[in-house]
This record gives C-alpha cells, structure tokens and sequence, in this order.
C-alpha cells in the first residue's frame, strides 16, 4: 500500500508538470505565488457565432455539441475603425456587422489543474458595448446591460466604451478541477453600430501565505522633531494581504496599508514599530523598527530682516509697510503673529505701528505696518510679548535683547518684465520629464521673444489672436503663443518657458520678490530647485496635469521667498504654465524677478576699554585703514560671524563693510 501510494503521487505531481506545458500555460513564480494564463488574450482559440441568429440559452452550457461547428480565432475580435486605435491589441478575427446583428457569441475551454479554493483567479476583458459572461452554465456577471433575463434582442446601455479594460473576479465556487467553459454573448448598443470588440484574458494565482520581501523592512531611523517620515515594507501573498500596523505593541487605528506616515513626529513617536500581514492562508510579522525622536532645543535665530521695497498692488491700497523677518525654523504662531508684541522703531526713535501679520511656512513672518517705510534709514524690532514668549513649536525662545535690525534695501531687477528681456518657449505638447529645469539644459532649439506673452481664442468663429493690452492688468503683449500642439491636432496643456538672468551678491541674505501673470496655474523654478507655484497640485504633476484653479482675466500676483537657490553669475528660471482644462480659450504668462538685497548697517558700542563693533546682517568682510581715503586692509572678525572688538587704545582707525 505504501509503495503503491508513492508512486500514485509520483504519478499525479508529474502529470501536473506535463499538462502545464502542454496546454502552453504562461506561468510565472515567485516565493510568494505561482501565477499562469488560463486564457491568454492574444494566442488562445475561441468558438464563436457572428451569423446573426438568436440562439436562446443551450448554447451557455458546459456542454454544448454545435460549438464544433463554430469558426474559431484569437482575440482581439470584431471591427473597430476608430482612430487613434483605442485597444492594446489589434484585430486579429474580424467579425460581421449589420442586417440585424445585435449579439455576437463566444465560446472557450480552459483547464484549471488546481483545487478551486486554493486559487485566485480573475478576468480581463474588452467589450465595445455589452456582455453577459457565464462560466459552467452560470452567469459570472455582465457590463453596461440591465439585471434581470437577457435576450438575443437586448441592446447595451452605452455605446464605444473604446479600450476601457473590464476586470471580472471568478469566485472558487464557480470553478472545478480539469475543463471549464467560459461562454460570453456581446449585445450592440444598436442596430446601426460601425464597430463591435471582444477580447478575454484569464489568469489564476495559487494561494500563498505573505511574506516580506526584504527582511530588514521597516527600517530603523532617527529623526528631528517635527520632521516626518515613512515606514514601510514590500509585502506580498495570494490573495493580496491585509496590513496591520502596531506601536510599542499597541494596535495602530486606521493604520493599514503597507506603509505607515508619522507626521511632525514628537516624543510620544519614539519607540517600536511593527506591521503583521494577513491572508487566508497565513500571516507574517515584520521585524521591529526603532524610531528615535531628536528633540529640538536648539534656540531658533533670525537669518535676515528686510524692509520689502515698494510694488504698486505689493503693498495694500492704501500702501502699507511690509517688514519681513525670516527665522531659521518654524514659529509657535500666536505669539509671532499677534501684532501688539511687535514695536518697530526707527533710529531717530520714531515708530511704525505694526497693523497686523502674516506667518508663512513658519519661517517666514512680515509685520505690516500703516506707514511706509523710507528705505534709508534702518529699523529695529522687538518683540514685547508679556503673556508668552517668542519660541519655535519646541518651546525654544529667541533671545530676549532686540531680535533684529530691520535695514534699509535695495532692490535689483534681475528679470524684468518688458521686451528688453527674452525668454526661450516650448509649445509641441510633448512632456519634457524634468531635465528642462536645469540649468544647464540647452533651450536653443526653443522659440524665443520678450514677455509678456498671451494667445486668445474666442468662441464665435474667430481664429486665435493676442489680446493687446491685456484685460486684467493691462500689460502689453510682446509674444504671440499657441493653443494647439506641434501638429494641431490637440489643445496644449502645459507651457514650457526658460531664461537666463545674471546676479552677483550674497545669496543667503537676498529676498526674492516674484511678480508674475499666469494663466491658470504654473510653477517656477529656479537653478532647478521649486520657488513657487500657483494653482498647482503639490504632487505628481506632468504634462498633462491640468491646473487646480480657474483664472479669468490673469491679474498680478506676489510671492517673497529666500534667495538661498541664487548662484554667483548665471541663473535660469524655468517654468511651467499650465491649462485648467482642454478647452480653456486663452494662456498668459508674464514674470518679474527682483532681488531684494540689504544694506549692511555697521555700528560700534566704546565699553570697558574696547570699541565694540557689529553690523547687520551678517554678511561682507570687515575692513580698516587709517585714513578715510585707504588703503583698507581686511580684518577678521574675533566674534564671528559679524563682531568685532579692539581696544581703544592706539591710532585712529576707520572700517566698513564691503560685499562682493
């Protein structure tokens, strides 16, 4: 009995083997699974019956004698004149249209060499309009035809549903062991329909316990406090698995998927972490990953403190002062933003009052004040907060003296918003990835011409023009664009521009101002890294991406931001201009780039013997000579980055503070 037993499985394990290669099973394995073809879309013979006869319900059974005297042929079938081509696949058994054929009729065969309930098995299929599908005599499901009888007269509910993949899943149930029939019948939306389409692939995987592709997932990790990370494995079983994450050994709510976020993480974050994965035929446990929480307490400090300079429509109507302060981490907001701590002197001792604030990105906080400043003498501010001091979201306050010296500035156009400025353009509708935003990217097959740039169309038969000047702001159009692609043959959605500008200076303590028209949504690029966006999605955005945001009639808009990105000589600002939707009637695009640079305010305080010296911001080298006319000779600052003592004993002696 024993060896006989043997040898019966020997038997059957080996009969396995030979019958998948002989039925031509497509079968790729993994730890975690077997997959194989039942029914390849593309190579697998079908019976069917185009002839235009209502052949009841007989011919839906397991067996079904006349099917042999069915043509047979591949998939994809039918007739499909439409262009472009709309399947992954081409016509390879046309079928007959008309005289009354409202349904067509397939047949196939499949053997499953597997128990039903230890497989997943589902269906892909195309049908142009509608199908009821039955496996071994029993409906598995139908598309775009009402519930309830179906008859060879039944038409579909929609018409040219072009290459829109329909997914079937098969219950066990529904399957046995060895040969099953798949029998499909295709209704017609109606009579005078110029196409019909059926294609049917069919797929099992075997059941399989998860697993964990890579044993060292999650990993461990340190991170600041307020930063945010992501755990995460690569998990994989038959059926797809359940996740389940856990925190020192405590279930996670709502915490299911294969990864896990832990945003603007604190100490309550520390410790382990852990995910289980579960199927129907087993679970999985993850290793444990630490995460530990580096707490701030590092005092946050001013980077710099610029008077914004005076943009018509930048400053309120009435004008209003704009004093901007940039801390080097983000601010617990209500005390930076309440405007009664703030008191903005001037050196004669004269005040602006501070009308209310703005805190953006947390870093980023301007003071408006009800008069303007004037630019030529410099400002000081301090925070008079009695109720809670002025902290980052750790607590850690900023020094009590005054935090800043808000200087008199300048401002320098780097990018103007005229035609003595040109920009390079592309319009052929294809996605140009991301390469175009670098600097170094060569633009020169590109169109060229000076903003401001516009195209318009209107709906009343007219072809497109430029409107000049422009509704909204009234600026003058120097380039004509397009709306359609290349070939003409698609309305664009995206806009590509590129230019070039020069600027020497310290980049850390220069504040861009960005004046720009856009039309709907673009975001701008500067040396290749992000400045700003309007209208835009956050993430993934492509070619295609439409704008999140309707603009009527492009109006100016502001935006101040760190000139951190700025390099020594060239710069290339990049942007992408982008439609609402495919047929909005017009694009307009036009940018202004200023640099706003501070003037370094040098003062000097006589204590204890020595003459102390400081200047604001901390930028420049610090030189002396012994005379007002030179020659100078620089001095390296014995508290850097910007202090500097010597006794007041010896000759006289003159400094100033020179930037490049």
């Amino acid at each position: 009995m024993c060896s006989h037993s043997k040898n019966f499985l020997f038997r059957q394990v080996k009969w396995l083997g030979l019958s998948l290669a002989a039925a031509g099973f497509i079968v790729a394995t993994s730890r975690a699974q077997t997959t194989i073809s039942l029914l390849d879309i593309n190579t697998n013979l079908w019976r069917y019956n185009d002839r235009g006869i209502d052949l009841g319900t007989s011919w839906r059974a397991t067996v079904y004698p006349a099917e042999n005297t069915w043509p047979n042929g591949v998939g994809l079938f039918g007739v499909e004149p439409t262009l472009p081509y709309p399947y992954p696949s081409p016509i390879r058994t046309p079928l007959i249209l008309g005289a009354g054929r409202t349904t067509y009729y397939f047949r196939a065969h499949f053997a499953l060499p597997y128990n039903p309930s230890a497989v997943i098995v589902q269906a892909t299929a195309y049908v142009d309009d509608g199908a009821v599908f039955y496996l071994n005599g029993l409906e598995l499901g139908r598309i775009r035809l009402a519930n309830g009888p179906v008859s060879f007269t039944n038409l579909a509910q929609l018409a040219n549903p072009e290459g829109i993949p329909y997914t079937l899943n098969v219950p066990s149930g529904m399957l046995v062991t060895g040969d099953n029939v798949l029998a499909v019948e295709v209704h017609q939306h109606a009579l005078t329909d110029s196409d019909v389409v059926f294609g049917l692939g069919l797929q099992a995987s075997v059941a399989a316990a998860p697993f964990i592709r890579n044993p060292a997932e999650p990993a461990d990790r340190a991170i600041a406090q307020f930063r945010s990370t992501v755990l995460a494995v690569d998990g994989s079983g038959t059926p797809t698995p359940a996740y389940q994450w856990y925190h020192n050994g405590a279930l996670i709510p709502g915490a299911t998927g294969p990864s896990l976020a832990l945003e603007n993480v604190g100490s309550n974050e520390r410790g382990g972490y852990f995910v289980i994965l579960n199927n129907s035929s087993g679970t999985a446990t993850s290793r444990v990953a630490q995460v530990n929480v580096i707490l701030d307490t590092t005092p946050p400090r001013v980077i710099y403190a610029v008077a914004l300079p005076d943009v018509p429509g930048f400053g309120g109507n009435p004008p209003e002062g704009q004093l901007l302060i940039q801390f080097s981490e983000a601010m617990d907001p209500p005390a930076a933003t309440d405007e009664f701590n703030w008191e903005v002197t001037q050196s004669d001792g004269s005040e602006l009052n501070v009308t209310h604030t703005s805190l953006i990105d947390g870093t980023n906080l301007t003071l408006f004040t009800l008069n303007t400043p004037d630019h030529v003498h410099p400002y000081f501010a301090r925070f008079n907060g009695s109720s809670s001091p002025l902290t980052d979201l750790a607590g850690n306050p900023v020094a009590a003296a005054p935090i800043t010296i808000l200087v008199a500035s300048f401002t320098n156009v780097v990018i103007p918003l005229d035609s003595s400025h040109p920009w390079r353009f592309e319009q052929s509708g294809a996605d140009q990835g991301t390469a175009w935003r670098s600097r170094s990217f060569n633009d020169t097959a590109w169109n060229s011409g000076p903003g401001t740039f516009d195209i318009f169309r209107s709906f009343v038969g007219n072809l497109p023009t430029c409107r000049n000047p422009l509704p909204g702001s009234g600026e003058a159009v120097r380039t004509c664009l397009s709306l359609s692609n290349a070939n003409n043959t698609a309305q664009l959605s995206t806009t590509y521009f590129r230019t070039h500008f020069t600027f020497y200076g310290d980049a850390a303590h220069t504040v861009l101002l960005l004046q720009t028209l856009v039309d709907d949504g673009a975001i701008f690029y500067l040396n290749g890294t992000e400045l700003a966006r309007f209208g835009m999605p956050f993430t993934g955005v492509i070619n295609a991406t439409l704008a999140n945001r309707t603009v009527g009639n492009a109006a100016f808009e502001w935006l101040t931001n760190s000139g951190v990105a700025l390099l020594q000589g060239d710069n290339v600002l990049a942007v992408e201009v982008h439609q609402d939707g495919l047929s909005t009637p017009d694009i307009t695009f036009g940018a202004k780039l200023s640099a706003i640079v501070p003037d370094i305010g040098l003062g000097a305080v006589a204590s204890e013997g020595s003459m102390n010296l400081l200047w604001m911001p901390p930028m420049g080298t610090l030189q002396s000579a012994a005379d007002v006319t030179g020659p100078w000779a620089d001095v390296a600052p014995n508290m850097p980055p910007n202090r500097h003592s010597e006794p007041l004993s010896g000759s006289r002696k003159f400094y100033r503070v020179v930037t490049p």
